[in-house]
C-alpha cells in the first residue's frame, strides 16, 4: 500500500453514528483486558447525569458532551474496524445501554437500545444479525451471553461470586452492571429515556481511522504521550503481539496476560523494570518506554515470539518465585527459599 492510500481521518461523531452500521468493532486479541472498575464506570454514569441535570435546569440545550476519542484501523466505506484505542469506553456504553435496555419499560425503547448493541439483519441491505463490538476471543462469549443478549443483564447481576473471579473481566463487567442498574432503578422511566436520549443524540467521541495498523499505533503511541492513562506494559504488549503474525496473536496473547494475571497488574508493570536493568546494565539514562524499545529492536528483532518465550514468561515466573519465595525444586527448597526471604527483608530495609 503506498503512502498516498493510507488515509487518516479524524471526525467528531455523536454516538448514534457510532452505535450504527457504518461501524462493526472488534478488539483484537493482543490488547489488554476490559479493566474499568466501579470507580470509573460510576464516574462516567455520574458525569452523564450531571450533564443531564445542567440541561434540564436550563432552557438551552447545552454543548455536546464528549466522552474522549477512539483510535481505529479502518478501511474508508468499510464498517469492519480493529479496535487500537477505546475498548474501555465502547465496552461501557455497551454496557450501559443493555442496563437501559433491561429497565426499560416500554418494548420500543428496549428494541430501540439493543440496535445500538446489536445489528439487526437486513435482508434488502444484505447485512447479517451481529454485535456491534466484539471483545478478545476469550473474553468474547461471556460478553455476548450475558451483555448483548436481550435478557443478559438480569443473569449477568445475579452472578455469585465464585462464579465471576476477583480481579477478571467477568467480575468487572458483573460489578460494572450491578452499579449500573442500582444507580438507574432509582431513576424515574422519564429520567432513564432522557438520558438514553443525551447518549445517542448529544454525546460524542473523537473517531480517528487509519487504514493500516502501523500508522493507528503510531496515533496511538502520540496519544499515550500526551495524557492518556496506559501503562508502558500496555504499550510493550501492542507493539510485541500486533507484531506477531496473525494465526498466532491469540496464542501468544494468552500466554502475555497469564503472565500478568500470575503476577498481578502492578508487579507485571515492575516486571518490565528488572528486564531494563538486566538486558541494558546499567542505570536508566531514557525513559522506559524508549530504553526496552531499543532493547526489543536490537535483541528480538522480527522474533517477538522468542521474546515472549524466552523472556517473558520464565523471567514472570522467577519474579513470582523470588516475591513468593516459592520455590518448588526437589531438593533444598526450604532452606533456598528461606535466604531469598532474609535477602528481600535486607533489601527493604537497605532501602527504606
Amino acid at each position: 500500500m503506498s503512502p498516498r492510500e493510507n488515509t487518516l481521518e479524524a471526525h467528531e461523531l455523536p454516538l448514534r453514528s457510532i452505535f450504527d452500521d457504518d461501524f462493526r468493532f472488534t478488539i483484537p486479541d493482543y490488547q489488554r483486558p476490559y479493566s474499568w472498575t466501579r470507580d470509573q464506570a460510576g464516574q462516567l454514569l455520574d458525569d452523564l447525569l450531571t450533564a443531564l441535570g445542567e440541561r434540564n435546569a436550563s432552557s438551552e440545550s447545552g454543548d455536546p458532551y464528549f466522552l474522549g476519542s477512539l483510535v481505529l484501523v479502518k478501511k474508508k466505506g468499510r464498517p469492519a474496524a480493529e479496535v487500537i484505542d477505546g475498548q474501555q469506553r465502547l465496552t461501557t456504553l455497551t454496557l450501559l445501554f443493555a442496563v437501559l435496555a433491561h429497565l426499560a419499560e416500554s418494548s420500543e425503547e428496549k428494541t430501540s437500545y439493543m440496535k445500538r448493541i446489536q445489528q439487526p439483519g437486513d435482508v434488502v441491505a444484505g447485512t447479517r444479525a451481529e454485535a456491534r463490538l466484539k471483545l478478545r476471543a476469550r473474553d468474547r462469549e461471556f460478553f455476548t451471553k450475558f451483555v448483548q443478549s436481550p435478557d443478559g443483564i438480569g443473569l449477568l447481576v445475579s452472578l455469585p461470586d465464585h462464579q465471576v473471579l476477583d480481579g477478571s473481566v467477568q467480575r468487572r463487567l458483573r460489578d460494572n452492571a450491578s452499579l449500573f442498574v442500582e444507580i438507574l432503578k432509582t431513576k424515574t422511566s422519564a429520567e432513564r429515556l432522557s438520558l438514553g436520549s443525551l447518549l445517542v443524540n448529544e454525546t460524542f467521541l473523537v473517531v480517528v481511522s487509519t487504514s493500516t495498523e502501523d500508522s493507528a499505533h503510531r496515533v496511538f503511541s502520540v496519544m499515550n504521550s500526551r495524557g492518556l492513562q496506559l501503562s508502558p506494559a500496555d504499550i510493550f504488549k501492542a507493539r510485541v503481539i500486533g507484531s506477531i503474525d496473525e494465526s498466532k496473536r491469540t496464542e501468544y496473547s494468552t500466554k502475555w496476560e497469564d503472565a500478568e494475571e500470575q503476577l498481578g497488574q502492578e508487579p507485571f508493570a515492575d516486571l518490565f523494570l528488572h528486564l531494563r536493568t538486566i538486558f541494558v546494565q546499567e542505570r536508566a539514562k531514557q525513559s522506559l518506554l524508549k530504553e526496552f524499545q531499543e532493547v526489543l529492536n536490537s535483541q528480538f528483532s522480527g522474533e517477538a515470539g522468542k521474546f515472549v518465550d524466552d523472556v517473558l514468561v520464565p523471567y514472570a515466573s522467577a519474579f513470582e518465585q523470588v516475591r513468593d519465595a516459592s520455590f518448588s525444586g526437589s531438593t533444598h527448597a526450604p532452606s533456598i527459599n528461606q535466604k531469598i526471604r532474609r535477602r528481600c527483608h535486607t533489601l527493604e530495609a537497605t532501602t527504606r
